[in-house]
């Protein structure tokens, strides 16, 4: 924690100047299909679900200001939900069941991140833009282990803060931008990163209103130790697309 806030106060002295040069807003939509490896259960009890792919979805915002040391804003909601009418892989324990490996479940876990982002563009040109900052990210987690004779249930919230990065590399004479972004976080034993790497088409671009597609791959790993008695792992990975209006 105490590297987030020395990085904080460095980021605010470094790049104070860089600004916007106007007013923007930037908002989008992204769907995305996941391929889940999930480990959950009580704290030093949890096992392998037999989770199956599934898709996500995502919405997306930013405000953008040539206000000098004043800090752009991002949002992001993004939900995942995966199930799977399966034997258990591993045995474990969820709320105050144990269940054994092999035992056929209904199982379902829910995934919603709320991120708030405060960020400064350290470069900002057609050909490159770079873009650093901190997220506070606000994850719930909801696992179910159901069976023909029992409902069993057991939630995570956590807040989170993470190291943010967004980059995009243009391609000259084109109205094609490659771009990477992604947001780190290690405490003690909780390891939290995501990332997303693509390409985006801009198909409309008239006076203050562009309209890209945006397609690539996103990663998410979340390792969350003894929070609310409970342990999670979950990776996620799967492609994506999305798209965004630029005012």
């Amino acid at each position: 924690m105490k590297l987030l806030a020395w990085f904080g106060c460095s980021l605010l002295f470094l790049t104070g100047p860089a600004t916007a040069d106007m007013l923007g807003i930037r908002a989008g939509l992204e769907y995305w299909r996941a391929q889940p490896d999930v480990v959950a259960g009580n704290t030093g009890s949890a096992g392998r679900w037999s989770l199956q792919d599934a898709s996500g979805q995502a919405w997306a915002a930013r405000f953008e200001h040539p206000i000098p040391l004043v800090p752009n804003v991002a949002a992001r909601f993004q939900q995942n939900d995966y199930s799977a009418q399966e034997p258990l892989l591993d045995s474990l324990r969820l709320g105050q069941t144990g269940y054994s490996a092999g035992q056929n479940t209904w199982q379902y876990q829910k995934y919603q991140h709320y991120d708030m982002t405060a960020y400064y563009e350290l470069l900002d040109n057609p050909l490159l833009s770079v873009d650093i900052g901190l997220t506070a990210r606000k994850l719930r987690v909801k696992s179910e282990l159901n069976t023909s004779v029992l409902n069993n249930s057991a939630d995570l919230s956590v807040f989170i803060p993470l190291l943010f990065l967004d980059t995009e590399i243009g391609v000259w004479g084109t109205d094609t931008v490659f771009f990477a972004n992604g947001n780190y976080s290690r405490y003690q034993s909780d390891l939290n990163y995501d990332w997303q790497a693509g390409i985006a088409w801009r198909f409309i671009d008239i006076a203050m209103f562009q309209a890209y597609l945006r397609a690539g791959w996103q990663y998410n790993k979340l390792t969350i130790s003894d929070r609310d008695h409970l342990d999670v792992q979950a990776n996620s990975s799967g492609g994506f697309i999305g798209l965004y209006l630029d005012f």
